[in-house]
């Protein structure tokens, strides 16, 4: 008695069990090796195909992130996930120089102040609509 193999059902279930492992990676948060931090920082760009409007410093730090814009279109509300603690001081050293940045960090800053400083910019930000499909969001220096 022999085993008869349907190859073309074991060619679906192979590409079945991929396409689930890879939807199961996509589940909406960016788990990097840092904490989440809050940053607020000016939008930048002209609007165009080869200048487009991004939170200024952060998309070239390649630090991955995820943003809302301000209710004037003027600030992007940022949640960032370095990969390292490093990364995020880096990073922070940069913005020193951008005087309408400011930086909230886990363990340093409270989320309640982060919150009071966000709504003057967006009345009704929540970060977790930042979890929801549809954000933007970039990763790595891409859009």
């Amino acid at each position: 008695m022999g085993v008869i193999i349907n190859f073309s059902m074991l060619r679906f279930s192979l590409l079945f069990l991929v396409f689930v492992a890879g939807a199961a990676g996509q589940n909406g948060r960016m788990d990097g090796g840092g904490e989440r931090a809050h940053i607020a920082v000016p939008m930048t760009g002209a609007g165009t195909y080869e200048d487009p409007r991004r939170p200024a410093f952060v998309r070239e730090a390649g630090i991955p992130y995820r943003y809302q814009v301000s209710d004037d279109g003027t600030m992007a509300l940022v949640e960032v996930t370095p990969r390292t603690p490093g990364e995020l001081d880096k990073f922070e050293k940069r913005l020193a120089a951008e005087p309408r940045a400011k930086v909230f960090k886990p363990g340093r800053d409270k989320k309640a102040d982060m919150l009071v400083e966000f709504r003057k910019w967006k009345k009704d930000y929540d970060p977790e609509e930042l979890a929801k499909p549809g954000v933007r969001v970039g990763v790595d220096g891409a859009k």
